[in-house]
């Protein structure tokens, strides 16, 4: 590789370095499944908590957090619904309004907007409460009218409709749940709404992730150099490999067989000798890429169940590890942190030289 190649590749690498890290939301049961970001599933999930008379026995908790967030006017309302909450109520014209909610004074309609644009009829859902809905105008009740979207802005709609961000919703329940919390023990319901409140939470942080979308732009921005890099990094392994292959043949006068896998995306270098007949024990080197710490990792074959075989093993192989030895299924495993690359052939060496060791007086 030319030097004016090299230096983007580092520059590039300069770059990747100092974007700002994505914070991964926290999972819930909501989003486990890939559509918890649907706005339907999450209006029937607020509609379920909503109801005071639902089987969540939470009783007015969120409908309470939710009237809260509107104008202090309207925080003295009867809570009490009159029937239980509709969900995708069709108007005249065939147009769905997501939730309503009804109390013998008060109807509130809800919109609820995650991805969209607020471009819903607005005025026609204000007409089908005001005027074409004859119980309303009979009773003459009050009407709210809620847009609930991430960011609680309202666009295209009448001064009568109110925003309410998802933040003010979330800590809002958040305070009613903790008084909730001194007087009721813990059950199922109480951790549903908590995991409907990360849902909420997980919403909120990919609609206003602007780290996200930094780094998004800079791997769209370099993808032909990103690509260039990887194949330079997959290229520099494979052939490292190699190299090390031929000089740990060369010190050991025997076959050596090489086997490269990835552990979590980082490179796993596998060493082992070709005169051990039937046996998958091996030398790793791990690129773990942990603040320049790599490990040298071993294996050996044994029968677990024998304690003997086990202190054996152990006594045998057991050698400037940084770490007490361990068991993967059938194989006896040990661990060597490793800081520098200056003499790994050396530190690979003394490791197949111990197992070769061990293998050769076991067959005797």
């Amino acid at each position: 590789m030319a030097n004016s190649q090299l230096e983007d590749m580092q520059e590039l690498l300069r770059k990747a370095k100092i974007l700002p890290e994505i914070i991964e939301p926290e999972k819930s049961i909501f989003s486990i499944g890939g559509r918890g970001h649907w706005e339907n599933p999450t209006t029937e999930i607020l509609a379920f908590f909503c109801d005071n008379n639902a089987v969540h026995g939470l009783g007015d908790l969120v409908l309470k957090s939710l009237i809260q967030c509107l104008d202090t006017k309207d925080h003295d309302l009867d809570l009490s619904l009159n029937k239980t909450p509709e969900r995708e109520v069709w108007t005249p014209s065939g147009k769905r309004i997501d939730l309503l909610l009804e109390s013998e004074h008060w109807v509130l309609v809800l919109e609820n907007k995650i991805f969209h644009v607020q471009n819903n009829p607005f005025k026609e859902y204000e007409d089908f409460i005001e005027k074409d809905n004859h119980c309303f105008k009979e009773n003459k009740k009050m009407a709210l009218f809620v847009v609930l979207s991430p960011d609680g802005k309202v666009t295209g709609a009448s001064e009568k409709w109110k925003g309410i961000s998802y933040e003010s919703l979330i800590r809002s329940i958040k305070q009613h749940l903790s008084e909730y919390f001194i007087n009721h023990p813990l059950n199922k319901w109480v951790i549903l709404l908590r995991e409907f409140i990360l849902h909420l939470e997980g919403l909120l942080m990919s609609q206003s992730n602007t780290v996200e979308n930094e780094n998004i732009e800079f791997v769209l921005k370099n993808i032909d150099s990103i690509k260039e890099l990887q194949d330079l990094k997959t290229l520099a392994i494979n052939q490292w490999h190699e190299s090390l292959r031929a000089q740990l043949e060369s010190r050991m006068g025997n076959n050596i067989k090489i086997n490269l896998q990835h552990w979590d995306g980082l490179p796993a270098l596998r060493f082992s000798c070709e005169s051990w007949i039937e046996n998958d024990s091996d030398v790793v080197l791990f690129l773990s890429g942990n603040n320049n710490e790599h490990y040298i990792k071993y294996f050996a074959l044994i029968d677990p169940r024998d304690e003997d075989i086990m202190k054996n093993t152990d006594d045998a192989l057991f050698e400037d590890c940084s770490d007490a030895p361990w068991m993967e299924g059938m194989y006896r495993a040990y661990q060597c942190k490793y800081y520098t690359f200056n003499n790994v052939v050396d530190e690979l060496h003394k490791k197949l030289k111990l197992l070769d060791n061990f293998f050769c007086k076991k067959t005797l």
